[in-house]
């Protein structure tokens, strides 16, 4: 696909859930583009009947005799509408209120127990009736084969089929919970969310939480069944989306089986522990809609969930699962609840190509879930009768490079405010209360020191509610860590990688395009003369104000700066062993490993910058010596001595610095030197005097390797090999110095 030079993303539609909004007398309220809110609410209690007429009795297993507990109890009116409903006690007693005078029956229904209709009874006013419902006990299992049978629409099942037969149980259930709901029997505890997922795999890149607690707990409500029937589940205008999702007020209604067809489905991802009652649009139906299954548990007939997409969509809306999922929920008094619900939208954006004739497209940005879950209920008197479990993850976290776990570090799930610290052994244990596919990663020191990305040690972890997943987080090894930093340039045990991250002194924010440079001598020694030449490697920092110089030698004092053009570092020595290094003038440290981390901050004060004088002699006459050329290691700025033998560098950054002085016939000298800002040195005569070199060089044997350690302030580089060697020997004792 082409790609145009300037694209801008232009507002499209804004994508929500509508829970509450009755229409088209009560029109949905828009809300800004991308932000989808789920409308969480809670049921009001229902309103007092009357206390005149009253019910009392209870519920007897006719085979055994015993009470029957946590069974619903209605009260039906002549035409066999329910009007009011109680949950018998742990005596299997009830108590009903009529609404005044007349003829009722009692209906009993517990999963379990035939349901059992009693015969009509005369009410009248004030009055008191005891009653007692005498019920059947029957085989709950389905049969072990399920025939799913020809799919009925406008009804859900034949009569004594099995689709009548698994909708008689939903209704009951889906009746419970709309009871339950409107009691104050219970205290909840739910956490509600709204995650912001990834296009593709639906990744968890960002999750908001927040918590509440109350008497009574209703995940949504929809919009009335007769204008879902009427105007579809997705309601679209110019500037947005309303998703209404059914609630089971809607599940039960007769507008929703009229314009629906359902048949008995086997096909659970949980295998033969469910069996499902499917539903999908009647035929003729345009309207948005929705189609899905009520999956009941085979052994108890119990509710379990309902899963529902939506179908019939505009065709500028994403094919694919749009829809959600209610979790049902049987608590051990009887009474039910949603305890878990969540529900998928897209965000979508309008791509605008400008300076082209081509037209905007609407892409997939991405999709938001909405839900939430019960945490904890708990009776008035504060028994717990249920509560969820979380998500575990555990794990190490591991140093790859060095080969152990790592202390301290901070373990955090992307997106979410889930994190903790790890012990001495690296372990780590969090513990997520929602379910879902996100990323784990961790933050440490040593990934700063090596030039990690938290992106580099993320990984991604499916979590679900009441599961343990074990994982192993690893800074990667050395060896990749070196691959990424340096490519193809190869780095062996006698090389190392410096790298770090260039800032302004002044703001600490990075700098984009910093001038790192480092410098050392190489020194050779073919044939009849020792050659000394200044190698440099250079880097620039990335956006982030990220650098990497590889190749950078053992055993050789290495001089590090940055610089802009408008801004300069102090100057870094630095001097690499096998097993550590010295840093400036500072004692040896120890190091493993061949990356090391080297920050810098520039100054951009131009008036700050040093200036260096000095006198250079002849170390035998001393008398001016003219010509000869002084510069700083690992620095761009040098002098040449005049007739009087006086040099003059300017414009040094503040920083330790290796002053190198050099003429033909002498011996090239170095000088270590501290600068700060604004300093003006004037070092000292006698301290740059150079040693003429002998006049006759006799040939020097054959040498298979020469080295130079560097010290502080000389080094020889004269082209006999004898002369070579004293002077290595003459320099032996400051050298064992420096390193202690």
């Amino acid at each position: 696909m082409a790609v145009h030079p300037e694209v801008s993303v232009d507002p499209m539609r804004a994508t929500r859930l509508g829970l509450f909004q009755r229409f088209p007398s009560r029109p949905a309220a828009r809300i800004p583009l991308w932000i989808v809110s789920v409308l969480m609410a809670v049921m009001g209690t229902a309103a007092p009947v009357a206390q005149g007429q009253t019910i009392r009795g209870e519920v007897i297993d006719e085979s055994a005799g015993f009470s029957v507990t946590r069974a619903f109890v209605s009260l039906l009116d002549e035409r066999g509408v329910e009007l009011v409903r109680s949950l018998t006690d742990d005596r299997g007693q009830f108590v009903l209120h009529a609404p005044g005078p007349g003829v009722y029956r009692l209906r009993s229904k517990r999963i379990g127990f035939r349901e059992t209709v009693s015969d009509s009874f005369h009410l009248t006013e004030g009055q008191t009736r005891h009653l007692r419902l005498m019920v059947e006990s029957l085989p709950v299992p389905l049969p072990s084969v399920v025939v799913e049978g020809e799919p009925r629409c406008g009804v859900a099942g034949e009569r004594g089929s099995m689709a009548a037969r698994l909708w008689e149980e939903i209704r009951e259930a889906l009746a419970a919970v709309t009871w339950t709901a409107g009691r104050q029997l219970y205290r909840y505890s739910v956490i509600r969310y709204q995650r912001d997922l990834a296009p593709i795999g639906r990744r968890v890149i960002a999750e908001r939480t927040s918590s509440w607690s109350g008497y009574s707990v209703t995940p949504f409500r929809s919009a009335p069944a007769e204008d879902l029937a009427r105007h579809g589940y997705v309601v679209a205008s110019p500037d947005s989306v309303t998703y209404f999702a059914p609630d089971a007020a809607v599940l039960v209604s007769q507008p929703f089986v009229a314009t629906h067809c359902f048949s008995v489905t086997t096909s659970s991802p949980k295998g033969e522990e469910e069996v499902g009652l499917r539903f999908w649009p009647a035929p003729g139906r345009t309207q948005v809609e929705v189609e899905g299954i009520l999956w009941v548990d085979r052994q108890s007939l119990e509710l379990r969930r309902l899963e529902y997409l939506y179908t019939n969509l505009p065709a500028d809306l994403p094919e694919g699962y749009l829809g959600g999922q209610v979790e049902f929920l049987r608590l051990p008094s009887g009474a039910w609840i949603v305890h878990r619900w969540n529900i998928l939208m897209p965000q979508l954006e309008r791509v605008v190509f400008l300076l082209s004739t081509r037209e905007p497209e609407t892409r997939l940005r991405g999709y938001r879930e909405s839900g939430g879950r019960v945490l904890e209920v708990t009776t008035s008197g504060g028994d717990v009768v249920f509560a969820a479990q979380h998500a575990v993850v555990e794990g190490v976290v591991f140093d790859s490079a060095r080969g152990e776990p790592l202390e301290k570090a901070q373990v955090f799930v992307v997106g979410t405010p889930y994190s903790t610290a790890t012990d001495a052994a690296g372990y780590f244990f969090l513990s997520v209360p929602l379910s879902g596919t996100y990323d784990l990663a961790f933050r440490h020191p040593r990934l700063d020191s090596v030039g990690a990305r938290e992106t580099e040690v993320t990984v991604s972890v499916s979590l679900t509610s009441g599961e343990r997943v074990r994982q192993l987080l690893a800074l990667p090894a050395e060896e990749t860590l070196l691959m990424k930093h340096c490519g193809d340039t190869p780095v062996d045990s006698i090389s190392r990688v410096v790298l770090g991250v260039v800032r302004d002194a002044s703001r600490g924010q990075p700098i984009h395009g910093a001038r790192v440079v480092a410098a050392w001598q190489d020194i050779r020694a073919p044939m009849r003369r020792v050659e000394v030449r200044e190698r440099r490697a250079h880097a620039v920092s990335d956006r982030s104000g990220f650098y990497s110089l590889c190749g950078v030698p053992l055993t050789r004092l290495i001089t590090l700066s940055a610089q802009t053009d408008e801004a300069w570092s102090r100057t870094v020595t630095l001097s690499f062993r096998e097993d550590g290094l010295f840093i400036g003038d500072g004692p040896f440290r120890t190091f493993h490993g061949r990356i090391w981390k080297q920050d810098f901050e520039l100054e951009r004060s131009i008036s700050g910058l040093a200036v260096i004088s000095a006198l250079i002699r002849d170390d035998a006459t001393k008398k001016p010596l003219p010509g000869a050329r002084v510069s700083l290691l690992g620095l761009d700025a040098s002098g040449v001595s005049d007739s009087t033998g006086r040099v003059q560098v300017g414009e040094v950054p503040a920083g330790l610095y290796t002053l190198v002085v050099s003429r033909e016939g002498y011996e090239s000298l170095e000088y270590s030197l501290e600068v700060n800002w604004n300093d003006t040195l004037d070092i000292a005569a006698g301290v740059l005097d150079l040693r003429p070199l002998p006049r006759e060089m006799p040939r020097p044997p054959e040498l298979e390797h020469v080295q130079i350690a560097p010290y502080r302030h000389r080094t020889v580089v004269a082209g006999l090999a004898d002369l070579l060697e004293q002077t290595r020997r003459r320099l032996a004792p400051q050298q064992q110095m420096s390193e202690h």
